[in-house]
């Protein structure tokens, strides 16, 4: 007699990766048996489903990233400028905080010994990115896809991190801090863009 399967299984499982492995300071600090628990499932469909759990953190990184697209467009449409658009941002990250620590952990926005090997995915994905920002920030239409890549690589490792000091209260939470935040990510790269 063969298992049923369980509806949104993947989905299930990566919501868990990212609630079980964003609830630790550390990467690389959570097990597959709590993912399983909180999927509900065994680690043996987890396993079955990604193979690795290598393949499990790219997979749980390309699905934050796609969300995070998901969010950059709201933004962009929703602002009258960039430095709205990086409140908005960053407000979202501050509301998500498992997915914020997820992201400081285990995305490729932080320089690796070596590359992952979902790298391509994930540089595609970024470039994507850089097309929904074109409408809005300057870096959108750098004719360099490595410059834009790199900016906005910076962009959300400087987001990230501000929103997690945020999370963390280690630093005072105001409007004027947000603001010195979006401040100083955009017109950091705006100079290095040559704007």
């Amino acid at each position: 007699m063969s298992r049923r399967p369980i509806e949104g299984i993947d989905e299930k499982i990566l919501l868990a990766t990212i609630k079980v492995a964003g609830s630790t300071m550390e990467a690389n600090r959570f097990s597959t048996k709590e993912i399983a628990a909180e999927a509900g499932c065994s680690e043996f469909v987890i396993y079955s489903h990604f193979l690795s759990k290598e393949n499990l953190i790219a997979k749980t990184n390309a699905y934050v990233l796609r969300k995070y697209i998901e969010y950059a467009e709201k933004a962009v449409a929703s602002s009258h400028n960039v430095l709205e658009t990086f409140l908005y941002l960053l407000n979202e990250a501050v509301n998500m905080p498992r997915v914020t620590d997820f992201i400081v952990n285990y995305s490729h926005i932080f320089p690796r010994a070596k590359l992952l090997a979902d790298y391509d995915g994930y540089k595609a994905n970024m470039n994507v990115l850089c097309g929904v920002f074109a409408k809005a920030y300057p870096f959108g239409n750098e004719n360099s896809e490595l410059i834009r890549f790199l900016l906005m690589t910076h962009f959300r490792r400087e987001m990230a991190l501000d929103a997690k000091l945020i999370i963390h209260h280690e630093i005072k939470d105001t409007p004027e801090i947000r603001m010195l935040m979006a401040k100083n990510a955009i017109f950091g790269l705006s100079e290095y863009a040559g704007k």
